[in-house]
């Protein structure tokens, strides 16, 4: 079953495609979700409606942080 796997996973980066678990938030809606909090919003709010846990916008968040702050 493994082998299968690391097969299925090779074959489909030799193709160029993406492997592994989508991401659950784009970079995009990291920007949008940091504007809201920044606007006023409720942390916990904006992750239920995003459909993620508090914690994981939490680290989406500070990946924003770190990407904007390499700008410019």
């Amino acid at each position: 079953m493994l082998r299968r796997a690391a097969g299925a996973r090779a074959a489909k980066e030799a193709r160029g495609l993406p492997t592994g678990r989508p991401a659950k938030l784009n970079a995009t809606t990291r920007a949008g979700a940091a504007q809201r909090i920044k606007d006023g919003a409720i942390p916990e709010q904006v992750a239920a409606e995003l459909g993620v846990s508090r914690s994981r916008l939490y680290r989406e968040l500070r990946k924003h942080r770190e990407s904007t702050s390499h700008e410019g």
